[in-house]
């Protein structure tokens, strides 16, 4: 079977062997596929949220931002099923615990316990909200029916699923699927690592050309073609598992702009500015562009550095190039003017492969030394 997913080798995205993975169980037994496992995997791998048939509701309150406890599982919101997960090392933007604090300080003081003990400790925040260039991963516990899930030459299978996007994209999208037999063992990624399929029989499924942005994805998985060893049985699973759905939330399209690293200097030394050289400046994208014509949408100009408001910046020719469609680099034709302040506009009508649009122009700002 071809590899079907590219991207994750053109992201060049590092991926750490996210827990202990079980041994996988490829024997044919006989009655229902169980599915295990639901995951949106992000970055390659490196970031696993994982639905089990034990994932249950979150706290009520539970939204972007609020804090929580890295050791928290994943969460499904009660009114909308999204799934919520804690981002270790986020900063809360409200240390406001989902839960009703109310009866646990009441708790507590009956308790005789402290204030100080009731009070959470959040080492993270959570957020309900995930890249669009994420991928869908199912786990099963046995072997699957085959023909359903053969491509042939194409390399994926487009029919294993029924999805929808809330707002509906106005480019049409696909989720492209690939099942894999014997959990993969180190396929995807460099063996010291691990492999994020390695639990078991699993399929899993990428969006052509990319997921949208700013939307509620639901994905369902087809129980006439993901079926037992028999070819009539279809999969079963309990709690959240039960039919195959998935239903998250994808992150805003957005842009940030970064001017050339400045070079090192002394720990206890004011910070320097980027040398007026060739160093080029970096956009990084939430979601997939087309490197083909980001070029149109970038504007650069250059003021010197303590000229008087309202000075006109002076164009700066410069070469937009992006090997990912993600990480793209601006390089300075000559170099960089010197000291200048040098503005990075990426204009509002900038759009993703879908055709969602910033929406807004970004700029950035950076200064550069003198010669």
């Amino acid at each position: 079977m071809k590899r079907p997913f590219p991207r994750f080798e053109v992201l060049g995205l590092t991926v750490a062997l996210v827990g202990v993975a079980c041994t996988p169980n490829n024997s044919v037994q006989p009655g229902a596929p169980v599915l295990m496992e639901m995951e949106v995997v992000e970055n390659g791998g490196y970031n696993i949220t994982t639905v089990t048939a034990m994932t249950s509701g979150c706290p009520a309150g539970t939204t972007d931002g609020v804090g929580c406890a890295s050791a928290d599982p994943a969460c499904q919101q009660l009114t909308t099923n999204i799934l919520c997960h804690c981002v270790a090392g986020a900063t809360p933007t409200t240390t406001t615990t989902p839960a009703d604090a109310g009866a646990a300080d009441a708790g507590a003081a009956d308790a005789g316990m402290s204030d100080a003990a009731a009070t959470p400790k959040f080492d993270g925040a959570w957020s309900c909200s995930f890249a669009p260039t994420a991928t869908v991963l199912y786990v099963f516990d046995r072997l699957l029916y085959t023909p359903p899930l053969e491509p042939g030459d194409s390399g994926t299978v487009s029919d294993l699923s029924m999805s929808t996007f809330d707002p509906q994209p106005t480019t049409p999208v696909a989720l492209l699927g690939d099942y894999a037999s014997n959990g993969s063992p180190n396929e995807v990624v460099f063996p010291l690592l691990g492999d994020f399929r390695s639990d078991g029989p699993s399929i899993l499924f990428a969006a052509a050309p990319t997921l949208p942005s700013n939307n509620t994805i639901t994905v369902t998985l087809d129980k006439t073609k993901v079926l037992a060893k028999d070819g009539r049985t279809p999969f079963t699973g309990s709690g959240p598992l039960i039919d195959g759905t998935l239903k998250f939330f994808t992150t805003k399209f957005i842009a940030t702009v970064a001017g050339p690293p400045a070079p090192m200097g002394a720990a206890d030394a004011a910070p320097m500015l980027p040398l007026p050289d060739m160093t080029p400046a970096t956009v990084v994208f939430s979601n997939l562009i087309d490197p083909a014509t980001i070029g149109t949408h970038i504007t650069v100009g250059a003021v010197p550095t303590g000229s008087a408001a309202g000075t006109q910046p002076t164009p700066v020719a410069v070469d937009v190039a992006s090997m990912d469609g993600i990480n793209v680099t601006i390089t300075p034709k000559a170099t960089w003017p010197a000291s200048s302040d040098i503005t990075i506009t990426v204009d509002a009508a900038t759009a993703d492969l879908v055709g969602d649009t910033l929406g807004t122009a970004t700029p950035a700002t950076f200064s550069t030394s003198a010669m």
